[in-house]
């Protein structure tokens, strides 16, 4: 009978058990489904604090993001990212250390070399004091900190200077002789005596071979009347440069031969001349590794925003930019 009493009292409290459980978990849901604010309807309107909170969680839940890590079989490490502050935008935003900076530097580069990626300054800074600036460094993927490591002499080579010349010659007339050869006549615009020359094919002159000639006729049209005008062409070769200029019968061509001026920002180093003629040639002498050196260019053209040379002993072209 005692053993009876027992198990039905023991069912009981189970019993009793699961109710409790039972009710709790409807309370729940009817907080979750708004039954709480449905109950409030009739006051403000207002939603209950477990809603409340239910939506501030969602919204941090929506918001934070776990922080990006890399794992190992023994390690386990934090992968943080850059902030910077940006005066254009006033704003703290966030970097991406591939990416130049205003001064045109990557921050991966500074921060590779122990460089501070606020300093406004950096790029004309000489870190090493090996006479290269941290800019030029960069541009030529030497180590700034290093003054054993350093961009080519050439980085310091500039063009100051841009003298335009127009070209010597005009093409006047071409005129078959008796013998059947083509004698060309040539008018020099930088002379005031003497200024015509006959020349025929294959002759040399003032720097200058004759070349082929094209008979070339042409209609254009003037104040509404069109007209057949002879445009015949006539090719010079320079000899220096072995370059065709080609001249139009009764046309005044503008040269670009010119003069170019240089300057090398090195102390020890210096130009042999300073100021070129196009085709012409110039030496670069300087110190490498304690010992005297030297490269000699030719100049090739140039024009208001700088000048190409060739290397005459590896053919290499090279632009060579204004000193600013």
């Amino acid at each position: 009978m005692n053993r009876i009493f027992q198990l039905k009292m023991d069912q009981w409290m189970l019993a009793g058990v699961l109710v409790v459980a039972g009710v709790l978990f409807a309370a729940k849901a009817w907080l979750d489904n708004g039954g709480a604010e449905r109950a409030g309807a009739g006051g403000a309107g207002g939603k209950s604090p477990a809603k409340l909170l239910q939506e501030e969680y969602a919204v941090i839940g929506r918001d934070w993001r776990p922080p990006l890590t890399l794992t190992s079989q023994e390690h386990r490490a934090f992968v943080s990212r850059l902030i910077v502050y940006s005066p254009q935008t006033g704003n703290i935003e966030w970097l991406d250390p591939d990416k130049k900076m205003s001064d045109g530097i990557t921050a991966a580069w500074k921060l590779k070399y122990g460089f501070s990626i606020e300093d406004p300054n950096l790029k004309e800074q000489d870190a090493d004091n090996d006479g290269f600036a941290n800019m030029e460094e960069y541009l030529a993927g030497t180590d700034p900190t290093d003054p054993k490591s350093r961009p080519s002499i050439l980085v310091k080579l500039h063009m100051t200077k841009y003298t335009k010349v127009d070209f010597r010659f005009e093409f006047k007339a071409a005129n078959n002789l008796a013998d059947g050869t083509r004698e060309f006549q040539l008018n020099l615009l930088d002379v005031t005596k003497n200024k015509t020359r006959f020349v025929k094919y294959g002759m040399e002159f003032e720097g200058y071979r004759v070349g082929d000639y094209r008979e070339k006729n042409v209609m254009e049209e003037r104040g509404g009347v069109t007209y057949n005008v002879n445009r015949s062409e006539l090719d010079l070769i320079n000899i220096k440069l072995d370059e065709v200029v080609t001249l139009v019968l009764n046309t005044k061509k503008e040269s670009d031969e010119s003069h170019v001026t240089f300057q090398i920002d090195i102390p020890d180093a210096r130009l042999t001349p300073e100021d070129v003629k196009r085709g012409d040639t110039f030496k670069l002498s300087y110190k490498q590794d304690g010992q005297p050196a030297e490269m000699e260019f030719q100049l090739l053209k140039g024009n208001p925003e700088g000048a190409t040379i060739k290397n005459t002993k590896t053919g290499e072209e090279l632009q060579i930019g204004v000193k600013k």
